[in-house]
């Protein structure tokens, strides 16, 4: 009897540990992040536009290759994903 006294406590307190993170994460899956994609390809047309037209939270830029490639400006933290779209490109 002394060692079930013992095991409810500690059971309620394992579940609040368990309970309190889930409802936290619910909570904060109700705003929705807001992702910026950067799409590099040849002629500056956007393939990744048509398929997330439906999709709120996606931005979508679209630059040529050439312009990529001149551009200065530091990436770092400006975009959540760079995706390299269709194009003739060379390796060399």
């Amino acid at each position: 009897m002394n060692i079930r006294k013992r095991w409810i406590p500690l059971v309620i307190v394992l579940l609040c540990l368990i309970i309190i993170p889930i409802t936290h994460m619910m909570v904060g899956a109700a705003s929705a992040y807001p992702v910026r994609i950067l799409e590099i390809s040849d002629d500056g047309t956007s393939s990744l536009k048509s398929q997330l037209a439906n999709v709120s939270n996606f931005t979508v830029r679209s630059i040529r290759m050439k312009e990529f490639v001149a551009q200065r400006e530091e990436l770092d933290g400006k975009y959540d994903a760079i995706y390299i779209g269709k194009g003739t490109y060379s390796t060399t």
